[in-house]
C-alpha cells in the first residue's frame, strides 16, 4: 500500500486524499466512528447512573450525620465522577463532530456524484 508514504515534501501522498476513497471505505470509516460513539454513550450512561448513586449515598450520609472523613471520601468520589463525566461528554462531542464531518464532507459528495452519473 502507498498510503502513508511521504511524497518527499513532508506532505501527504496523493493516495491519502479523500477524493480517492471509495464509497465502501467512507462507509467503513463512518461505521467505525458510529460504533465508537455508541460505546461512548453506553459508558456515559453507566457513569451517569454511578454518579447518581454516589450522590444519593452522599445525601443519605448527610442526613444520618456521618463522619467528616466518610463525607469527604464520598464527596471526592462524586467530584471525580463529575469530572470524568465532563471529559467523556467532550469526547462524545468530538466524536459526533467527526461523524458529521465524514457524512457531510466525504459521504455526501460521493452520493451526489453517484446520483449525477
Amino acid at each position: 500500500s502507498f498510503k502513508g508514504v511521504s511524497n518527499g515534501e513532508g506532505g501527504k501522498d496523493d493516495f491519502d486524499s479523500e477524493e480517492y476513497e471509495t464509497h465502501a471505505t467512507v462507509l467503513d470509516k463512518l461505521l467505525a466512528w458510529e460504533k465508537k460513539l455508541y460505546e461512548e454513550v453506553k459508558q456515559g450512561e453507566l457513569m451517569k447512573f454511578e454518579y447518581q448513586r454516589k450522590v444519593a449515598i452522599l445525601n443519605k450520609q448527610k442526613k444520618r450525620g456521618a463522619s467528616v472523613e466518610s463525607l469527604g471520601k464520598t464527596k471526592a468520589a462524586v467530584s471525580h465522577l463529575h469530572t470524568r463525566y465532563i471529559v467523556d461528554m467532550q469526547s462524545m462531542d468530538s466524536t459526533v463532530s467527526e461523524v458529521d464531518h465524514i457524512r457531510d464532507a466525504q459521504l455526501y459528495p460521493k452520493l451526489v456524484s453517484l446520483v449525477s452519473e
